[in-house]
């Protein structure tokens, strides 16, 4: 069990940490960057929040699994999720894995370890 929550705990790190870096290779903008600029645009870049969301759920979820605080354990699947629903909706915005470096995957992996690591809540 303590596997699992360590691994929804890098999960969870790799979902937060994957928005500050690279999401378009060519011209070097991260996730936070473009939600900066959807908002000097008026805009709101809302799967970028989403994502960040995501991940910090699944830390919360993560350590509290660790800590053994099953209550609030639950948050990590749904960390999770929202990490994956707004990376599918980046995704789909932005048009395929052609024009996404890095960082972004970061999110996605990130996403799915955070899932991983909630089967440790079954047990």
């Amino acid at each position: 069990m303590r596997a699992l929550a360590a691994l929804g705990l890098i999960g969870g790190f790799l979902a937060v940490f994957g928005v500050f870096l690279p999401w378009i290779p060519l011209l070097n903008i991260s996730g936070w960057d473009l939600a900066s600029l959807a908002s000097i645009f008026g805009e709101v870049a809302t799967y970028v929040y989403l994502v960040l969301l995501g991940g910090i759920l699944a830390l919360i979820g993560s350590i509290a699994l660790l800590a053994g605080k099953r209550g609030i354990a639950y948050v990590l699947p749904f960390g999770g999720i929202i990490t994956i629903a707004g990376w599918g909706w980046t995704f789909v915005t932005f048009g395929g894995p052609e024009a996404a470096a890095y960082g972004f995957y970061f999110c996605i992996f990130g996403g799915i370890l955070a899932l991983i690591g909630s089967i440790g809540l079954r047990s």
